[in-house]
């Protein structure tokens, strides 16, 4: 879909083609295709040059040049040795989060069987029972609710600015191997916020917090179950027990991170199908919202405070669904939780309203994700580029919850008017915990 006025301008069209150009050879620089290219690219520039100076046909000189059966052996097992490699690459970006992560539920209840995990069986029972619906799952959801918040709670945070983590040695010297469990995912380094610990204390919920970085994370937390030499994993050295290490004593590197849930005013909630290429959960459906603590806007003068909370999330709201940071309302915290996939990674869940309806941000929406300009952090921080909505009384009232998934009534924009069908979405237990904790908003707001 193109915008308006897009290719009007003679000059912005020249210098559309020109990025092209310059992405184009960027990636082939960087594909094992580089090495074909090239070799392609040398060998007609000879025979052109010889053409002209030596005055020999094309023919002549293509024949003097080549052992056709040397040459098209080595194009051959070039060919083949690029297809292999993509075949491979392709592969495992669809195994990746396995590789790297535990994703069997009934794993992960074995390994931690004395923690709490959120269960939703009861929810669905009734839900089935009232809806005349049906849906099989694991209902047994692997977070770890650590505080439930209400509109009189107070967030506060104590932070060191000057204290960094530092990795276990175990991490240190098998850190390289570590990042490569991540290969097939976008990933870059940056400056994040750690917490240290976090409890309710005299009526607040306190958060001590660090810094850490993100490649510490991808080391760790997002790395728990990739397997080193001798078996050994990070979660065997630094995370066994029956249950997950207290937060104050982990040490992973813990990064901040949250989840929410936004509403249009006409009563639809958007979750984003996440790209092939993120860290954690490709190709399935997240919350509205789902990002780690940016530190371009939580930071004042290099200090984190609740203030730099609240603009981080509205800024990641502007920059996951192109929505104006004035239409975005008041940020309401639900829940913090610990995510067992990640080694009780840390997370806090939000919602929020957005004066507007669920078409006018669809619309809003496809247009922002026409806009291609912008660096590679810049674009890495949209996860998906599709929505699905789904109505908060189907939400409350007829939403089944599992630790893979979520089953409900989807309605999807086919650019004209939405559809609606009744669908599975596959979803990582942290996305389908908080849909849970928005239902149990949802059922409270409605009593």
């Amino acid at each position: 879909m193109k915008i308006e006025g897009e290719w009007h301008n003679k000059k912005q069209l020249f210098e559309r083609v020109k990025t092209s150009l310059k992405k184009i050879l960027i990636k082939i620089e960087r594909t094992d295709f580089a090495e074909v290219f090239v070799m392609l690219i040398i060998f007609l520039l000879v025979v052109i040059v010889a053409h002209f100076f030596i005055h020999r046909t094309f023919e002549e000189m293509v024949n003097s040049l080549v052992d056709w059966t040397m040459f098209s052996s080595a194009l051959i097992a070039s060919i083949i040795t690029v297809f292999a490699r993509a075949i491979k690459d392709w592969f495992y970006n669809r195994i990746e989060d396995d590789v790297k992560l535990e994703l069997n539920v009934s794993e992960l209840q074995r390994i931690y069987k004395d923690e709490a995990f959120e269960d939703a069986t009861a929810l669905n029972n009734e839900h089935i029972k009232n809806g005349m619906i049906e849906g099989e799952g694991n209902a047994v959801i692997p977070i770890v609710c650590c505080a439930k918040f209400d509109s009189k709670t107070i967030i506060q945070i104590q932070d060191n600015e000057n204290s960094y983590y530092e990795l276990p040695s175990f991490v240190e010297q098998n850190f390289s191997t570590l990042i490569s469990a991540h290969q097939s995912s976008n990933i870059y380094n940056n400056l994040n916020v750690r917490v240290k610990d976090w409890r309710f204390e005299d009526n607040q919920f306190l958060m001590e917090t660090e810094r850490t970085f993100y490649l510490n994370s991808m080391a760790t937390n997002r790395a728990m179950d990739y397997e080193l030499d001798g078996g050994l994993t990070v979660r065997r050295v630094l995370g066994q027990g029956s249950k997950l290490v207290p937060l104050g004593n982990s040490r992973l590197s813990n990064h901040l991170g949250f989840n929410g849930m936004v509403e249009s005013k006409d009563g639809m909630c958007p979750l984003v199908f996440r790209k092939k290429n993120v860290s954690i959960g490709k190709r399935t459906y997240g919350n509205s919202i789902g990002a780690s603590l940016k530190t371009k806007y939580a930071l004042t003068d290099g200090v984190f405070s609740f203030f730099g909370l609240i603009n981080a999330v509205k800024n990641e709201i502007v920059d996951e669904l192109g929505i104006q940071k004035d239409l975005i309302g008041e940020i309401h915290f639900l829940n913090a939780y610990r995510e067992v996939i990640e080694g009780g990674k840390p997370q806090l869940f939000f919602v929020t309203g957005i004066e507007k309806t669920a078409l006018e941000i669809e619309q809003d929406f496809m247009k922002y994700q026409m806009k291609k300009n912008g660096n590679d952090e810049e674009k890495m921080e949209r996860d998906g580029d599709t929505l699905v909505w789904i109505k908060t009384e189907d939400i409350r009232n007829r939403m089944l919850f599992f630790a893979d998934h979520v089953t409900s009534n989807v309605s999807v924009f086919d650019g004209k008017k939405f559809n609606e069908a009744r669908h599975d979405l596959q979803m990582l237990p942290s996305a389908s915990g908080c849909m849970l904790f928005f239902q149990r908003y949802l059922a409270r707001k409605n009593d």
